[in-house]
């Protein structure tokens, strides 16, 4: 999935922080929010899902994931936020 995401096949990706932190350091790929109830605890600085707006897109607590996009994507879930 990780190869699909970086080579732009898909347009966004849950995934294990740990899996995908290589990706997102390298510039390979986007971290757009943090899918859990709190932050991650490795991108303290990158909002939840639920603070940008979006609801009921969280997973179990616990589980260190987020949601990603390739590198030049625009924003996937841009229609779901809340307006400024």
């Amino acid at each position: 999935m990780m190869s699909d995401l970086v080579g732009g096949q898909i347009s966004m990706a849950f995934d294990a922080t740990p899996t995908a932190m290589p990706q997102v350091q390298a510039g390979a790929i986007r971290a757009i929010g943090a899918g859990m109830a709190t932050r991650a605890r490795a991108l303290l600085h990158l909002p939840t899902l639920q603070e940008q707006g979006i609801k009921d897109c969280e997973r179990a607590a616990g589980e260190d994931a987020g949601g990603y996009t390739p590198r030049i994507a625009e924003h996937p879930l841009a229609f779901l936020f809340k307006p400024q």
